[in-house]
């Protein structure tokens, strides 16, 4: 059945050649117009299976909340200062985008905090802050301060790992209060810049997206339109650069990139498009060198790949018919169809001319090309199309597509060599006899001779192949290592791949972001409480942390009011006068002292606990074992009683007033805390109107581009919910 099928193509190339071709010439062309109504489809949402509730999940998110975890604008600066100063400009600068941009992330709100924080948090958590808000003067702030530590953290591993983001923002306001005491205590300064920054830190937390160090600050970008349309977003990635680029250079001190999804994508195609496009094109020119000098001939490697580009055109046109669209798998296929394509086209050709060349007819030569050789050919075309077709069982639509394209274009390739390369070589052949020009093709005699050697001593050859078999298995096993982190991959020295690793190191905390919609603020709430004791994972951001529970209003409207009423009833200032001013300079040096033992123990306890973004902080803080920190050579200069006690006293004396300038409209509400109340692109963020669903947002601990902490993370994440996605 094979020998006679192949054989009709020996008889159209023989008696039927031009009508053959003419024929796939329109076939051709019809396929070119097909193929320009094909659409190039790179959005990968689309190539999941969609019965996959995290798939769901994954498009509801993308659909209905302003994401910015794809797209983010880091600022880099030794100068805190300058790093929020360049935030704000670029909150301003960026959100003036508005057809491209949504909202921008860099802030909180601290208008909305300063009236409200008070009343979102647990009736419990603010009693534990009570003390401390209620006396503003230097050494009881402290003395409450260290009284919350020992309470809450000291020997408790567990409330450090349940609270570990609020420790850790608590941590970091208490570097810029010691920082500005070191400045008075030994310089005599007092800094009422520094002095106001160190109030708003340690009265509700730094407002930005700050890095440990304070050194690098993060800014999260939701741009319009669909963030898994690749095109869109990069055009998108265009114009906010172009924005940045204006702020460069008002900002010469500070650094600004940008890394996430997209910036990432951009740096792939700018870096390596032009040298892939570069090394494609040597090495089809490469390839046609080998089988000019093979074939001795500049027409007869053209002739091989005629039918391979005949038969892409056409699969492309079958394309338009059925799929429509090529996604980003299906998008490779002609490379895929080429490669085989060339392999197909260079045995038959190989094979005619060395019948041709032995002086066999025309016609058996034709015969042994297609029919001999080709009943290979065809075997291992329909068995290549078969594993590709096979790849159709799946569930998912991008992989399913490319076994149907990859499968059918494989037979409309071999269909297209079957037809056009025995006519063309045909065609060719008989011009020549007409010249009188014989051709013959390039013998490797060698290898022949090489095989029969080889097979004559096989009984010594077989015992080294084995071992060199065994030896590679054994390397294989032990030596040979699977690269997991697509960052690896990238090309070297992108900044957008850099600024990956930076943030991870800075941080203590991935970029990438899981997801997670339900359906009211108290499953928010429960789903938080949940997912941040475990272990994988850094931050739980949801819209509960803003919303109180209706049973904690009149708790916290009582412990508000007394705040309020022994904020009025306290001393405003503190004076260092005689014996006063020596018992207040004891009580201060006390302090200090008991601060730094403090962190010490909690740094010990989180260290055993895993709590990496704790210690960090803290050994920022003091110096963890060399105790060459800020915090720690502080309390050693109290200790030792070198210190300017008249800046420490001006120091003291502003730090109250700026504390009751901060504290009392804190105290000013009461009553509950409703979503109506929130701002509404902090409300934004969490609820989508439309549906009314909550987003939670989880940031996990560790790189997820290597493979270990992404399997762990998303083992814990599925024991939560299965419909958790990002």
């Amino acid at each position: 059945m094979r020998e006679k099928i192949l054989g009709y193509f020996v008889h159209l190339a023989l008696k039927r050649r031009k009508i053959v071709l003419i024929i796939c010439a329109i076939i051709t062309l019809v396929s070119i117009g097909l193929s320009s109504t094909l659409t190039l489809n790179f959005k990968w949402d689309t190539l999941l299976p969609e019965t996959m509730p995290s798939v769901k999940e994954y498009k509801r998110v993308f659909n209905e909340y302003p994401i910015g975890a794809n797209y983010l604008i880091t600022v880099k600066s030794d100068s805190t200062e300058a790093v929020e100063e360049t935030i704000d400009a670029i909150i301003k600068q960026v959100e003036a985008l508005e057809d491209t941009v949504i909202a921008t992330y860099g802030r909180m709100d601290e208008e909305f905090m300063v009236k409200h924080g008070l009343r979102t948090l647990k009736p419990k958590d603010l009693r534990r802050v009570e003390g401390i808000l209620s006396d503003p003067e230097l050494v009881p702030y402290l003395t409450h301060l260290n009284d919350d530590l020992e309470r809450e953290f000291a020997g408790s591993d567990e409330n450090i790992r349940n609270q570990e983001k609020d420790l850790v923002r608590s941590i970091l306001a208490l570097e810029e209060l010691v920082s500005v005491i070191e400045r008075a205590a030994v310089k005599g300064e007092v800094d009422k810049t520094h002095i106001l920054r160190a109030v708003r830190d340690n009265t509700l937390g730094n407002p930005y997206y700050l890095s440990l160090d304070k050194k690098m600050g993060i800014v999260l970008v939701a741009a319009v339109g669909d963030v898994s349309d690749f095109h869109a977003m990069i055009e998108a990635d265009k114009i906010i650069n172009t924005a940045l680029d204006k702020l460069k250079s008002r900002f010469p001190e500070v650094n600004i990139g940008t890394t996430g999804l997209i910036p990432l994508g951009r740096d792939e195609l700018e870096s390596i498009g032009p040298s892939t496009m570069m090394l494609t094109l040597l090495a089809l020119l490469l390839v046609y060198l080998a089988l000019v000098w093979n074939y001795r001939s500049l027409i007869i490697p053209l002739i091989g790949m005629a039918p391979i580009l005949a038969g892409v055109l056409w699969s492309m046109g079958f394309y338009a018919l059925t799929v429509k669209e090529l996604n980003i798998f299906t998008s490779t296929v002609m490379i895929v169809l080429i490669g085989l394509g060339i392999d197909f086209s260079i045995h038959m050709t190989s094979r005619f001319y060395e019948e041709r060349g032995k002086g066999q007819s025309l016609e058996d030569s034709l015969y042994g090309s297609v029919v001999l050789t080709g009943k290979g050919i065809l075997t291992g075309a329909v068995t290549t199309a078969m594993a590709f077709l096979a790849l159709m069982i799946g569930d998912t639509k991008g992989v399913k597509e490319l076994g149907f394209c990859a499968g059918v274009g494989v037979l409309i390739t071999l269909v297209a060599i079957f037809l056009i390369l025995p006519s063309v070589l045909a065609w060719r052949d008989e011009r020549l006899t007409k010249k009188g020009k014989e051709y013959r093709v390039r013998n490797f005699e060698f290898l022949g001779k090489l095989s029969e050697s080889v097979v004559r001593r096989r009984i010594i050859v077989l015992p080294i192949i084995i071992l060199m078999a065994g030896a590679a298995i054994f390397l294989v096993s032990r030596k040979l290592e699977y690269e997991y982190n697509m960052l690896e991959l990238e090309p070297v020295g992108l900044e957008s791949i850099d600024l990956q690793y930076e943030i991870l190191d800075r941080f203590k905390m991935s970029t990438e972001v899981a997801w997670l919609t339900i359906g009211s603020i108290e499953e928010a709430r429960r789903l938080e409480e949940t997912i941040k004791k475990k272990v994988v994972v850094g931050e739980v951001d949801t819209i509960s942390q803003f919303i109180p529970r209706d049973e904690w209003v009149k708790e916290n409207d009582v412990t508000i009011a007394r705040i309020k009423s022994n904020l009025e009833n306290s001393a405003s200032v503190q004076v260092f006068t005689g014996a006063s001013a020596t018992e207040l300079k004891t009580d201060l040096s006390a302090q200090i002292k008991r601060l730094l033992d403090n962190m010490n123990e909690i740094e010990e306890l989180s260290y055993i606990g895993g709590q990496d973004r704790v210690v960090a902080a803290i050994e920022q803080l003091t110096g963890g074992e060399k105790q060459d920190g800020l915090l720690a050579v502080l309390a050693e200069r109290f200790g030792e009683g070198k210190v300017e006690w008249p800046g420490v006293q001006a120091f003291a004396d502003s730090f109250t007033q700026a504390m009751r300038q901060r504290i009392e409209p804190m105290v000013q509400y009461q009553g509950p805390v409703t979503e109506e109340m929130l701002p509404e692109k902090l409300l934004g963020l969490y609820k989508n109107e439309k549906s009314g669903r909550y987003l939670i947002q989880i940031f996990p601990k560790k790189n997820l581009y290597e493979r270990g902490p992404l399997m762990r993370f998303n083992e814990v994440m599925d024991s939560v919910s299965s419909a958790i996605t990002g």
